[in-house]
């Protein structure tokens, strides 16, 4: 990141105030109950609950005010703006979506509905490996971690000195039976639902008997994501292109060529989500709830958790010369397993059908500026 004076877009957010409130109460909330850190902009760094404090009277102006006073120039009098590096260059990144699935499942398996969604193994281990990092005391924000998951094994050379090795892959857990019958099985789902369940890392299950229950993330088997875009482009270059690759291509693709050979295509992705329920709205890796259409996920290495951005990119579903342009506040909050580098965010984009619309068409360049809130910001707000 680095400090520039101005946007190079106009400002007009095209979401709810309500929405705005929410998600910056929903940060300021976390950073001022957690342990104080530092959060980076590029050369600048701010403690995390000066930051929550000055995000805490922006909620006060934006509350007491009955127009909302946000514009252009509001934005570059009243904040500290930093353009992100890119993909390939300043202020571009590539956007991606993502989004709550509705699916339909049963309590015990059945045709479709037959493959499990697994709650966390009893020996699942989480690493989070800042706490053995020089960096770790060096100020870096609490958020800003970088977790791995493994189970501990007994060592063959020491049963004294155990270790930490991945779980099982995916093919060993849905094709393997390497979990089944130990009282993990949340629900019962069509193997491809199952599939993009667990990338999108949350979901609302609909059962038969019409009882629901609301699933999000609880682990990880400890392998390293794979895109089976990626996998399909390079292994059938003549079919798929990166251009047009998203998430409704790859599922036309795996129904079309059937179970048995979707089941080969699935296991070349070999990470595998463990899932949780949720008596709330799915939670971020910052600690907060998510907010549709506000809350983006990115490379904690690069942004800052916590942090508030403005955000422009067009309308992924509008393929005229010159498409709409959403223009909005959001709130780094998550991360992801394909999220990484400078260069990426991805959006949430809210639960359900029309949600999935946009989140599966959505891989557009979008302009990207955090912000820093100047000290006076809110200055003897009363509400």
């Amino acid at each position: 990141m680095r400090p520039v004076p101005d946007l190079d877009f106009t400002y007009k957010d095209d979401l709810t105030p309500e929405s705005l409130i929410k998600v910056l109460e929903e940060s300021k909330k976390i950073l001022l109950a957690a342990p104080n850190s530092a959060m980076r902009f590029g050369p600048e760094s701010l403690d995390s609950r000066e930051y929550g404090q000055r995000l805490d009277a922006f909620v006060c102006l934006l509350k007491s005010s009955p127009i909302l006073p946000l514009t252009t120039d509001f934005i570059q009098r009243h904040f500290d703006i930093f353009q992100v590096y890119g993909k390939r260059q300043w202020g571009e990144i590539l956007l991606t979506s993502y989004y709550s699935p509705v699916v339909k499942g049963t309590h015990k398996p059945r045709p479709p509905y037959t493959r499990a969604l697994y709650a966390p193994p009893k020996d699942l281990v989480e690493i989070d490996a800042r706490a053995f990092s020089k960096k770790a005391e060096t100020g870096l924000s609490n958020f800003d971690r970088f977790k791995f998951y493994g189970k501990l094994v007994s060592a063959e050379n020491d049963p004294r000195l155990p270790k930490i090795v991945p779980h099982f892959t995916r093919q060993e857990i849905d094709l393997g039976g390497a979990l089944k019958n130990q009282g993990l099985e949340m629900a019962y789902v069509e193997p491809i639902e199952a599939f993009f369940l667990q990338i999108q890392g949350s979901g609302r299950i609909v059962f038969d008997d019409k009882k629901e229950i609301l699933i999000g993330y609880a682990g990880q088997n400890g392998m390293k994501y794979q895109s089976l875009g990626r996998y399909l482009i390079d292994t059938m270059p003549e079919r798929f292109t990166a251009e047009e690759m998203n998430m409704d291509v790859i599922e036309n693709f795996l129904k079309e060529i059937g179970p048995a050979e979707s089941e080969q295509v699935l296991a070349k992705n070999p990470s595998y989500v463990f899932f949780q329920e949720l008596k709330t709205a799915p939670m971020t890796t910052l600690g907060s709830a998510v907010t549709d259409g506000r809350t983006i996920a990115v490379d904690s290495e690069f942004f800052p958790l916590g942090g508030m951005a403005v955000m422009q990119f067009p309308d992924p579903l509008d393929t005229s010369d010159t498409p709409f342009m959403h223009t909005r506040i959001v709130m780094a909050q998550d991360t992801g397993g394909a999220i990484k580098g400078p260069g990426r965010a991805d959006l949430y984009w809210g639960e359900g059908s029309v949600a999935r619309r946009y989140a599966g068409m959505m891989k557009h360049p979008a302009k990207l500026y955090f912000l820093i809130p100047k000290k006076e910001i809110g200055f003897n707000c009363k509400l």
